[in-house]
């Protein structure tokens, strides 16, 4: 039996729901286009301020060892501090993240019911809500994705605004320091990306970019105290080409008239790793739990579907 803590709700629309149970994937929206993305842009200001140390000492070559299956990179420090600066001062080129979020389940009342605040924010379209295993969703985000993206995923700290810098910094330095220049991969990761084993630079590329994940992490996890009660967690999936470049691993969807771009993830497992849908408040209730009963049924899915009990009130402009 898994814990209250163990579970995860990602909300949605109806819209939402119909494509994740018929695409049987779930959608990683590029972070400029989140709700979040003022904030997340301030935290990358925020660590393109920090002065990073400029003594290097005596160079050395990079060294490649290989060990039990694992592939240890240590740069040298010229080259450690290089893609640091680089990483930090021009940000886009190497942050091409994109972003999913769920809230972790903090009581029983929330388990059956959602949360009022995300209720919300679907307004009158009344909003489901999909559980998930946190475990589960890890375990299918290992290494290099056939979207040519890497993900992780991390538990959201809530901070007072002014105590985010800092918080930053440390959590750069802690991640990313120039003193720790060692990154050690998986080999397999070399059987499914662009990368080449028996070369050096390939190599310390991978290493590279997961320092770029570190950054993006640094970020992600953290937002203003005034959220709290989401108790959000993350999936974020770091994105192999900018986005400028193009990639046919990215998609659109329409948001408003905008254009958003996104990325398949979990792409024909969702249906799967689905455990229950919460329909949200609304008149007609009763006949969306039916009707997601029928969706579900359809594509093999045997998540349970349950009605929130938090009444429904109709905004009003």
């Amino acid at each position: 039996m898994k814990k209250l803590s163990d579970r995860v709700l990602h909300f949605t629309n109806g819209a939402g729901f119909l494509g994740i149970i018929e695409g049987d994937h779930l959608r990683a929206t590029h972070f400029e286009y989140t709700n979040d993305s003022s904030e997340l842009r301030s935290y990358l200001d925020a660590i393109s301020r920090l002065s990073l140390n400029s003594d290097v000492e005596a160079d050395s070559d990079n060294l490649i060892e290989e060990k039990d299956g694992k592939i240890i990179v240590t740069l040298s420090q010229t080259n450690w501090q290089i893609l640091q600066l680089g990483i930090v001062r021009n940000p886009d080129q190497f942050l091409n993240a994109y972003l999913t979020s769920f809230c972790k389940i903090q009581n029983m009342y929330q388990y059956y019911n959602g949360l009022l605040s995300q209720w919300r924010g679907y307004s009158n379209d009344g909003g489901y809500a999909l559980e998930f295993f946190k475990d589960e969703i890890i375990n299918k985000l290992q290494g290099l994705s056939e979207t040519e993206s890497f993900s992780f995923t991390t538990d959201v700290k809530y901070v007072d605004n002014t105590k985010i810098e800092r918080e930053l910094q440390k959590s750069f330095y802690k991640t990313a320091s120039i003193s720790q220049r060692q990154s050690i991969l998986d080999k397999n990761l070399f059987d499914m990306g662009p990368f080449n084993l028996n070369d050096k630079r390939s190599v310390i590329g991978l290493a590279g970019i997961q320092v770029a994940l570190q950054v993006m992490k640094s970020c992600l996890q953290y937002k203003n105290l005034h959220f709290s009660e989401e108790n959000e967690w993350r999936v974020g999936s770091f994105h192999m080409k900018p986005l400028d470049e193009g990639s046919s691993f990215v998609n659109f969807y329409n948001r408003g008239g905008t254009l958003t771009p996104y990325l398949r993830i979990l792409a024909g497992k969702t249906c799967k790793l689905l455990r229950r849908v919460v329909v949200g408040p609304h008149p007609q209730q009763g006949r969306r739990i039916r009707s997601a009963e029928m969706l579900l049924a359809k594509h093999g899915c045997k998540a349970k579907v349950s009605g929130s009990s938090i009444p429904f009130t109709r905004l009003t402009q």
